[in-house]
């Protein structure tokens, strides 16, 4: 067994391979897996709300393992499935959430469900958006705390940045 296996981390295995991405089987009608894979739902349970098991087991396990408390600020970049699925468990536990999306309809959505600032920007424009934020400092001291050299330095590039202490 790999490292990650031995500590009881399954699910980013060493030789972990994902069925629709590693592994063939995505979009077909039907495919054959082992039974030990397989869980057997309650009739009660919809398939609309079965689907969101997984991003919701992973949304919880992402908030549980930054350790959000009432007063932290959190950046949600992207407010797809699983980014809106965050924020629906986020906004349990902190009051200050912020969601950067491209697209108008799902920063509206995010407004709708708790967002207290949805930000439109665009892939290219990230790191203009953060650095130029009038409101920025808490997430680039988070920034600060998790990046690591040129990460950080790349990602603030513009050298607006006087507060951050030097990386080098």
């Amino acid at each position: 067994h790999c490292y990650p296996c031995k500590i009881g981390r399954g699910n980013v295995c060493d030789n972990l391979k994902v069925r629709g991405v590693h592994i063939d089987g995505g979009y077909r009608e039907y495919i054959a897996v082992p039974e030990s894979d397989c869980y057997l739902l309650p009739d009660s349970l919809s398939d609309q709300d079965a689907v969101m098991i997984e991003p919701t087991t992973i949304a919880i396990q992402s908030c549980t393992r930054a350790q959000l408390e009432k007063d932290d600020m959190l950046l949600i970049f992207g407010a797809g499935a699983l980014g809106s699925t965050i924020l629906k468990v986020a906004r349990q536990l902190c009051d200050h959430i912020i969601v950067a999306d491209i697209m108008d309809e799902k920063l509206e959505a995010a407004k709708k469900n708790g967002a207290n600032r949805p930000e439109k920007t665009q892939p290219d424009d990230f790191q203009l958006s953060i650095c130029q934020s009038d409101s920025t400092l808490p997430i680039r001291r988070t920034m600060e705390l998790h990046l690591h050299g040129d990460a950080l330095t790349h990602l603030l590039y513009m050298g607006n940045d006087s507060d951050l202490p030097s990386l080098h």
